[in-house]
């Protein structure tokens, strides 16, 4: 028993040294890379991550990102209620360290929280997701659509030649609409 002790005392020290002494060789890259390759960070790539996992991981920061806001807003509409209630002399202070709560009180104000985090980081997924949903059926649309758009380019001079069009067209309809709009003598007075 002593000389099992005493060789797993020798062989930790000797980990122990290792790692101490050289913790670049105890953890070196043994894939053929120079230790400057292997010691600059990649960056992620576009398809590292499939699509679910980061939807999931906005409404997990979303809903986890609420949870301050929505504490406060529940301290505020409980303290407003015992207020309203009867319970509390004065308007809530929700920065009062003062105010205790019991324990009753402190699961209820916990679990509305929650619940209302859960709900702001639900409600941001399914939105994004019915978002995502209409562009995709939209794009599908113009995909299948048989009716494919032509760009002909044009020169300055034709594109001058068709806003003076348009520029006398509005300005003829425009005088047009105020000669209909004008009351014919004897009538409307």
């Amino acid at each position: 028993m002593a000389l099992r002790r005493i060789l797993l005392f020798v062989l930790s020290i000797a980990i122990s040294s290792t790692l101490l002494l050289s913790p670049k060789a105890a953890f070196a890259d043994t894939s053929g890379k120079s230790s400057s390759e292997s010691e600059e960070a990649e960056p992620y790539s576009p398809d590292e991550f499939p699509n679910w996992s980061k939807k999931v991981r906005r409404a997990e920061i979303i809903t986890l990102g609420s949870v301050p806001f929505t504490t406060l807003g529940v301290i505020l509409t409980y303290g407003t209620y015992q207020y309203i209630k009867g319970e509390s002399v004065s308007f809530p202070n929700p920065f009062d360290s003062s105010k205790n709560y019991d324990e009753r009180q402190i699961k209820m104000i916990m679990g509305y929280t929650a619940a209302a985090s859960c709900a702001i980081g639900l409600t941001d997924f399914l939105i994004t997701f019915i978002k995502e949903k209409n562009a995709q059926r939209r794009l599908k649309k113009i995909r299948e659509s048989t009716e494919q758009p032509t760009v002909t380019p044009i020169t300055p001079e034709e594109a001058g030649n068709l806003m003076r069009q348009g520029n006398s067209k509005a300005q003829k309809e425009k005088s047009e609409s105020q000669a209909t709009d004008k009351p014919k003598s004897g009538q409307g007075e």
